[in-house]
């Protein structure tokens, strides 16, 4: 359960009861920034409905919110800039007392 969420560029970052889970990952050549938010969602929403666990569900959001970044075309992104992507995205998750 999500109880706070903010989205940036290529970050996610979800405030849960128990703990924070902060994920990121390094764009370079930014091309457009524009839909990303909608594409960081749409990561979001396949690794849940996949049943990814929560530091997959956050890679994956930064990761496709990051690939929209790397072409012109907005709010768009290509499967191997997410494949790309994925393995440089780092998840920190802090449990919270």
């Amino acid at each position: 359960r999500f109880d706070n969420f903010s989205v940036d560029t290529a970050m996610v970052c979800c405030l849960l009861v128990d703990q924070y889970i902060h994920s990121n990952v390094v764009v370079k050549d930014v091309k457009s920034t524009v839909g990303s938010g909608d594409c960081l969602t749409a990561g979001l929403a396949y690794a849940i409905v996949n049943n990814l666990p929560l530091n997959e569900i956050a890679s994956y959001g930064a990761a496709c919110g990051a690939a929209n970044c790397m072409i012109e075309e907005l709010g768009m992104l290509r499967l191997e800039d997410i494949h790309a992507l994925l393995p440089k995205t780092t998840v920190k998750v802090t449990p919270l007392s």
